[in-house]
C-alpha cells in the first residue's frame, strides 16, 4: 500500500477555492452542474427506475458539494424508494444497482455511488445536497475540516485485515506464476495444484469484495442513522462521523479503487483462468 507517514497532513481538509469544474459551471457567485452531468446522472435514475424499483426522488450528497473534493471523490447518488419496503427489499435492490452501475462518471475519475433511501431523506443527515430533475441545490457548498490524529487508530485497525489479506493475495499469486511455469509432464499432480492456488486467490478477493461492502454499508448507515448526543458533542456533523473519514481517508490512498477494481472483476465470475489472474495482478501492480 502507499506509505501514509508523508502525506497524512493534507488529507480532508485540503480547500479547493472552487468545486469540480468537470462536475459544476460556475455562473456568478452560484455553482450549477453541468449538464451533460446531469443528463448522464438522470438517465441511471431513469434506468433504475425502469428496471429495477421504483425511484420517487433523487439527489446527490457528500464531499463532491464540499470544497474539500478530490479528483477521485465519489458522485453519491441518492435515491428515495417507498418507505413501506424491508431491509431485505433495500439490499437486494442495492445489490442489483451495484452490479449495473459499478462505474465514473464519463470524462472524470469520480466513482458513481448508488444509495437507496426508504422513504423521505431527512436533510440534516448532510451538509450538502443537489436535486436532480431541475431542483438544484438544497444545502451547501460547504466547507468542512478534521482532525486526522483523532482518526488514526481506527483507521488502522480497518486497513490492517486489507492489508494482511492484500499480502496474502500478493504471496498467491506468486506461487501460482511459479507453478504455471513448471512443466506439466514432470510433476504430479501438477493441474490440481494450479487449481487450488486458484481457490485460494478467489477466496483472498472474496475477502476483500466483503470488507469493501462492509465499510461502504458502515458509512451509509452512519449517515442514515440519528446522531447520537454524544456524537453531536464530539463530532459536531455526520461528515466528521469516524465511518465517514475512514472511507475517505481509504480514498485517499486509493484502498476504495482498488476494492472497487476486484470487485469488478468477479461481479459475474470467479477467478479460474490465467488471464483473469493476470487481471488480478494488474490490479494489484496499480498499489505500487
Amino acid at each position: 500500500m502507499k506509505n501514509l507517514n508523508n502525506i497524512l497532513e493534507s488529507v480532508i481538509d485540503t480547500t479547493r477555492r472552487n468545486l469540480d469544474p468537470l462536475i459544476f459551471d460556475k455562473q456568478g457567485s452560484t455553482y450549477v452542474m453541468r449538464s451533460d452531468i446531469l443528463t448522464f446522472l438522470q438517465d441511471v435514475v431513469d434506468s433504475i427506475d425502469e428496471e429495477i424499483a421504483n425511484i420517487n426522488d433523487s439527489f446527490i450528497k457528500g464531499s463532491i458539494l464540499s470544497f474539500q473534493w478530490l479528483d477521485n471523490t465519489d458522485i453519491d447518488l441518492l435515491l428515495e424508494v417507498d418507505q413501506d419496503i424491508g431491509e431485505e427489499d433495500r439490499r437486494r435492490i442495492q445489490d442489483q444497482i451495484d452490479e449495473k452501475f459499478s462505474i465514473e462518471i464519463p470524462g472524470t475519475e469520480h466513482p458513481l455511488q448508488v444509495y437507496v433511501q426508504p422513504g423521505k431523506y431527512d436533510m440534516r443527515n448532510a451538509d450538502g445536497v443537489y436535486k436532480l430533475d431541475g431542483g438544484g441545490w438544497i444545502k451547501g457548498p460547504y466547507n468542512v475540516a478534521v482532525n486526522i490524529d483523532n482518526y488514526m487508530d481506527k483507521f488502522n485497525k480497518m486497513v490492517g485485515s486489507i492489508d494482511l489479506a492484500t499480502g496474502e493475495l500478493k504471496r498467491n499469486i506468486i506461487d501460482y506464476d511459479i507453478l504455471k511455469k513448471l512443466p506439466q509432464d514432470e510433476i504430479d499432480g501438477l493441474s490440481e495444484k494450479l487449481k487450488q492456488k486458484t481457490a485460494k486467490i478467489n477466496s483472498t478477493v472474496e475477502d476483500i469484495v466483503f470488507q469493501y461492502k462492509h465499510i461502504r454499508n458502515m458509512r451509509h448507515d452512519a449517515f442514515r442513522e440519528d446522531m447520537t448526543p454524544k456524537d453531536i458533542i464530539e463530532y459536531g456533523t455526520k461528515n466528521s462521523l469516524p465511518e465517514n473519514v475512514i472511507f475517505k481517508l481509504m480514498e485517499r490512498y486509493y484502498y476504495l479503487k482498488f476494492m472497487r477494481d476486484l470487485k469488478s472483476l468477479v461481479e459475474d465470475n470467479k477467478i479460474d483462468q490465467e488471464s483473469e489472474v493476470e487481471e488480478v495482478k494488474d490490479i494489484l501492480n496499480n498499489l505500487d
